[in-house]
């Protein structure tokens, strides 16, 4: 009979249709962990990205090391331009260590040295005093 055949096809689509929604709720499920696992992933992503972007500390360290890198050179040049002229002040003044035990040789050097140094630093006059001389 027909009612009998309908209710057949009813009871097989109610199967399928079970069985259909399963298998979405299996899909889901794992649509869900693979989206938590993402989140994660973005989210170190994210973490790296800011640490990587930030660079500011590094470049003034940069900065720092080079403004170090340029006044060591400067008194590199200072302090041999002195040596220069306390080896040269001593073969004048016949001294072998370039020193008086008066300190007289050290006093006679000052003009020539701050000339010196005026010529190098660009006419700053301070130089001599800010590097202890």
């Amino acid at each position: 009979s027909e009612y009998t055949t309908a209710k057949a096809e009813l009871d097989e689509a109610s199967r399928l249709a079970e069985k259909l929604g399963e298998l979405v709720s299996e899909r889901a499920r794992a649509l869900e962990d693979v989206e938590e696992g993402l989140k994660g992933v973005k989210k170190q992503v994210e973490d790296k990205a800011k640490g990587t972007s930030d660079t500011s500390r590094l470049v003034d360290a940069k900065k720092g090391l080079k403004a170090m890198e340029v006044e060591c050179s400067r008194m590199d040049v200072e302090a041999g331009v002195l040596q220069c002229l306390l080896d040269s002040r001593a073969k004048e003044q016949g001294t072998a260590g370039g020193l008086l035990d008066d300190g007289s040789i050290v006093e006679s050097l000052d003009e020539s040295m701050e000339d010196s140094l005026l010529v190098m630093g660009g006419g700053d006059e301070g130089s001599l005093e800010s590097s202890g001389g």
